[in-house]
């Protein structure tokens, strides 16, 4: 079995990246989830820290009218 991707966790000495506003919602968790199965399945290859690939998903879909701002309550 393959190893886990090195671009898991939060790269040493980062700053805080853009899209800090999208985590810990729905979205967020879901998209994650759905990353961390295709890496597991060595379906896909990460390139980039996973809160990039996350963040910029959740942007996308924001953009694109999936995703509202009511939609981004960590609360939930």
């Amino acid at each position: 079995m393959r190893k886990r991707s090195k671009y898991w966790g939060v790269p040493r000495n980062a700053p805080e990246h853009p899209y800090v506003r999208y985590e810990g919602s729905p979205a967020w968790k879901s998209l994650k989830k759905a990353l961390v199965e295709l890496d597991r399945n060595q379906d896909i290859d990460l390139t980039e820290w996973h809160q990039y690939i996350v963040g910029y998903l959740c942007k996308q879909l924001e953009r694109d009218g999936v995703l509202r701002e009511e939609q981004l309550s960590t609360n939930t």
